[in-house]
């Protein structure tokens, strides 16, 4: 990207390409799609050297996905995982290098033992400004959850803004919520991540 060199890359037709990148812009993990939202291609890019690892095959492996998978835009705030959501599974954290794959939408759910209601969204993970925890939304309901899915908080009541869907992230001070309404209403509040709750690990299928 900074040097100026175009490189072309074998890989399978695709109908689109989706970017994350680092919030210091030190890498771009880019992956191309098929029709159906399935992964053909994937490469880490370092955008000041030129320099590539080829990711295809785990991110092949990990994601066919028979509807979609997206790549959240940005990666987690510390630079440490990407995030990715699929229609088949919900969604992920993707270490590149090296590569590992965390199931924390499917695993958060299992861990508080409730079932989604046939027909709905599968668990979204979504990044925050706070290093060490994403939000996952499950069933309409917020939740923060660190890294290690050790423990976790509900996230977010809509007590002030009388919406049905408010949107809800955790201020980079680590200590403050802005909840924001359908409707653009805005309610700040407090959150002690120290005061987490303990997960206990579900037996997955």
């Amino acid at each position: 990207v900074i040097t100026g060199v175009a490189r072309s890359f074998e890989a399978p037709p695709s109908s689109q390409i989706q970017a994350a990148w680092k919030a210091d812009k030190s890498a771009v993990l880019a992956v191309s799609f098929a029709d159906f939202g399935s992964p053909n291609a994937a490469l880490l890019i370092d955008p000041r050297t030129g320099d590539t690892l080829d990711l295809s095959k785990h991110f092949v492996g990990a994601f066919t996905d028979p509807v979609r998978t997206e790549l959240a835009y940005r990666w987690t705030t510390d630079g440490e995982y990407v995030v990715v959501n699929t229609t088949r599974r919900g969604g992920f954290l993707v270490r590149p290098e090296p590569w590992k794959s965390i199931a924390v939408g499917e695993r958060l759910v299992a861990d508080l033992g409730f079932h989604l209601p046939s027909g709905k969204w599968p668990p979204t993970v979504h990044p925050l400004l706070v290093p060490g925890w994403v939000k996952v939304v499950a069933d309409g309901k917020d939740y923060v959850v660190d890294y290690a899915l050790e423990t976790y908080l509900r996230l977010g009541w809509g007590r002030a803004l009388h919406s049905p869907h408010p949107e809800t992230t955790i201020l980079p001070c680590g200590v403050r919520t802005a909840e924001i309404g359908f409707f653009g209403g805005i309610s700040v509040g407090r959150i002690d991540l120290a005061a987490a709750k303990p997960l206990h690990h579900a037996q997955l299928p």
